[in-house]
């Protein structure tokens, strides 16, 4: 699934704006805009042990460092989804 960046920034606008809550001011109103991302999020962070962040915005969460495991990371996701 993918966000929709005119909608992400019109949620940002009615959410007031910038915040000093992260490292990425989008993040707020994409999750309001496609609650499906607080899933993945949780779902790397598990995986990871660490914070993931949003990448504009939104869909894509990254995390920084180095994971050998990454492949262990599965990604499954209804069809109708």
């Amino acid at each position: 699934f993918g966000c929709s960046t005119p909608a992400v920034y019109r949620a940002w606008d009615d959410l007031g704006g910038p915040t000093t809550s992260g490292p990425n001011d989008l993040e707020p109103a994409a999750l309001a805009v496609e609650p499906r991302l607080a899933e993945w999020r949780d779902r790397l962070a598990d995986a990871t042990g660490e914070v993931p962040v949003l990448a504009g915005s939104g869909s894509t969460w990254f995390v920084v460092g180095a994971f050998p495991d990454a492949g262990t990371v599965v990604r499954t996701v209804p069809a109708s989804s």
